[in-house]
């Protein structure tokens, strides 16, 4: 189990840039409103209002469950930190959002390069 790679979401992503797949669940309500699970457009408003300072160009997508934890580390999380690094010197706050089920992957329509 488990896709260890990750995908790269630009923060003007919509629902019609990408794909979500499930095992379980009925992903349609998500196609119609990509914000049920990734708030990207709630937070690009928060962003506007002042709410918020600004909005990480990038947020990431993985598969949820991952068998191996250390090979997803490795595979996964360290490049991302990586390419997070770069923003090291400005102020960053992560969140990590975890709707109740885990086994989705939310990934851009056209193929992308990971690493």
């Amino acid at each position: 189990w488990g896709d260890r790679s990750f995908r790269m979401l630009p923060k003007g992503t919509t629902e019609k840039d990408v794909q979500v797949h499930h095992l379980h669940i009925n992903t349609s309500y998500i196609e119609r409103d990509l914000n049920v699970i990734l708030p990207l457009a709630r937070m690009a408003e928060f962003e506007r209002e002042g709410i918020i300072g600004s909005l990480a160009p990038t947020a990431y997508s993985f598969y949820g469950f991952q068998w191996e934890n250390t090979d997803f580390l490795h595979e996964a999380i360290e490049p991302m930190a990586v390419r997070m690094s770069g923003m090291a010197s400005t102020f960053m706050a992560v969140r990590m959002m975890e709707p109740s089920t885990t086994r989705r992957m939310v990934s851009p329509r056209e193929p992308t390069t990971m690493r």
